[in-house]
């Protein structure tokens, strides 16, 4: 079985067993909380615009993750994140 690429705008993020760990993600003493976000990443992709898997800045159009219950509060609990970014994680 071959591995996923990863995209260009990736490439820099670090990897644990294969997988690009998300600049979201919590770390704490080299581990990886994958599918956890870290409070403080988490703010600084709201306020300057980043990406949350490369961390890069987000372009005119990115995706949004809401489960249902976050539309009708109309807010999203995550930033957004580049088209390609998703198939890493």
């Amino acid at each position: 079985m071959s591995a996923t690429p990863i995209p260009a705008a990736c490439a820099h993020r670090p990897r644990r067993g294969g997988l690009v760990v998300p600049y979201l993600s919590f770390e704490h003493n080299d581990a990886v909380a994958f599918g956890t976000a870290d409070p403080i990443k988490r703010d600084r992709c709201f306020e300057h615009r980043l990406c949350q898997i490369c961390e890069n800045p987000l372009e005119r159009r990115f995706y949004v993750v809401v489960r249902p219950q976050d539309v009708g509060f109309g807010y999203a609990p995550e930033p957004g994140l580049h088209p390609p970014c998703p198939i890493v994680i």
